[in-house]
């Protein structure tokens, strides 16, 4: 179960912010720094709260719908900032895991439902779905979230 409150995310950013270097490598030196404790902040994360939230950090312009972090590169900054948008990914990605869960349960067919009736909701659960994965803010990689969804 996740439980998420004032205690959990200020201990859940103290731990992020343990990571962030003090100096950045940038692009002098290939990022590694960057790179480096976003690798850290992944395995905190899958640690701390399980398989649901490895996608925490699946950017829309990979195909993902996280918004608000892209990569160690791009994402990592200083401490404070750096645990914003982790805490940030990381609530958005629960929130997008959650309103599609309810998007499977809304369309899901009856189970009492003929085989005929059972593909017509399928069909029109298949082209919702689709939808909601575009609307999720997937770019060039839509046809990746479309097949997890």
């Amino acid at each position: 179960m996740f439980t998420w409150d004032e205690d959990e995310e200020a201990h859940f950013r103290s731990l992020v912010r343990e990571w962030v270097p003090p100096v950045l490598s940038g692009m002098a030196g290939s990022w590694q720094g960057e790179d480096w404790c976003e690798r850290q902040i992944d395995a905190i994360v899958r640690e701390r709260y399980g398989t649901w939230s490895w996608g925490w950090g699946w950017c829309y312009r990979h195909g993902g719908p996280i918004g608000n972090w892209v990569s160690g590169p791009s994402s990592v900054t200083t401490p404070d900032e750096t645990a914003e948008r982790v805490v940030a990914a990381l609530l958005e990605w629960r929130e997008w895991l959650e309103r599609t869960a309810q998007r499977f349960t809304a369309l899901a067919p009856p189970p009492d439902a003929a085989p005929e009736d059972r593909s017509w909701h399928l069909e029109r659960a298949c082209v919702r779905l689709v939808t909601h994965t575009l609307d999720s803010g997937a770019e060039g990689g839509w046809y990746g979230q479309a097949s997890t969804s």
